[in-house]
């Protein structure tokens, strides 16, 4: 809650959230809430490793989406959270 996020999926199966797949990039910034899928974290108890790479950055400082980042969102992004 105190940075920005950004995470960019590499390959693999991605577990904590639905539609997430290579090649997606989300960014969350500083104070959104986010996490998980619901039922992600309980299908998570037991297992020892996990089929996926992602890149996560973490800034202190603000980051600030280019024209081209915006042009690319999906609309229907903020919309997973909801169960």
């Amino acid at each position: 809650m105190d940075c920005d996020e950004f995470l960019f999926y590499c390959r693999g199966n991605f577990t904590s959230r639905r539609g997430v797949g290579p090649g997606s990039v989300s960014f969350h910034p500083k104070g959104v809430a986010y996490g998980p899928h619901p039922g992600a974290y309980e299908g998570s108890i037991g297992h020892r490793e996990t089929n996926e790479l992602a890149v996560m950055l973490d800034t202190t400082l603000p980051l600030h989406p280019t024209a081209a980042a915006v042009a690319v969102e999906d609309p229907n992004y903020q919309k997973s959270f909801i169960p």
